[in-house]
């Protein structure tokens, strides 16, 4: 039998969820959901249900180094070329 997971938002609750935070980092969770209209548990449903509606994380995960400095490089350079026409301003000689 094949569960549905259409809206697990609306669907009656009969499980117990826990989790451990730091404080701040709970309280900054919290704030910033609520500045979305979400409560930080609608916010953990939410993830959930994205979640199952991808069949995996609903984001790509990936640890921070070399590529991500490459991409952030070309991003920085791609955007100096747009704002300066393709034309290289070689920085003053001091």
């Amino acid at each position: 039998m094949t569960q549905n997971y259409d809206n697990i938002v609306t669907s009656p609750k009969n499980a117990v969820f826990q989790i451990r935070l730091n404080q701040e980092v709970k309280s900054a969770a919290e704030d910033l959901f609520a500045s979305c209209g979400l409560t930080l548990t609608d916010a953990v449903n939410l993830f959930i249900q994205q979640s199952l509606n991808v069949g995996g994380l609903p984001f790509e995960v990936r640890a921070p180094g070399a590529k991500l400095s490459k991409e952030k490089a070309l991003e920085i350079l791609l955007e100096k070329l747009e704002t300066t026409d393709g034309k290289y301003d070689p920085p003053a000689k001091q």
